[in-house]
């Protein structure tokens, strides 16, 4: 009698396994057809490059503007005085980086 019952409990396990196997199955279809794509977008216009970077001098200070030269972009502790003469006037009259990589490789190297 005991192998009955075990024959009878694993053949129940497995009919219940199948009986979820079954449900998930169906659900999951179920929620793939009620799911309704997303629709693309048209944009108009055209996309454009960064136009890069200025670095020039707020209050003795490097600050890095975007291109319009007005937005900043980011406020430097690197005082224009501690810099090179050459560079400071570039700073003066605005030093263009084209890329955020520039950017930040500038300030790595004159960051204290």
């Amino acid at each position: 009698m005991k192998t009955t019952y075990r024959i009878g409990f694993f053949l129940g396990i497995f009919f219940l396994l199948f009986l979820l196997g079954i449900g998930f199955q169906w659900s999951y279809q179920y929620a793939r057809e009620k799911s309704t794509p997303i629709p693309s977008v048209q944009a108009e216009g055209s996309a454009q490059k960064n136009e890069g970077y200025y670095l020039m001098e707020l209050n003795g200070y490097v600050t890095v503007y975007f291109s319009d030269k007005t937005t900043i972009f980011e406020y430097t502790n690197i005082p224009v005085d501690k810099l090179s003469d050459d560079l400071k006037s570039e700073i003066r009259t605005g030093k263009y980086l084209e890329s955020q990589t520039e950017v930040y490789g500038f300030l790595e190297n004159y960051s204290s």
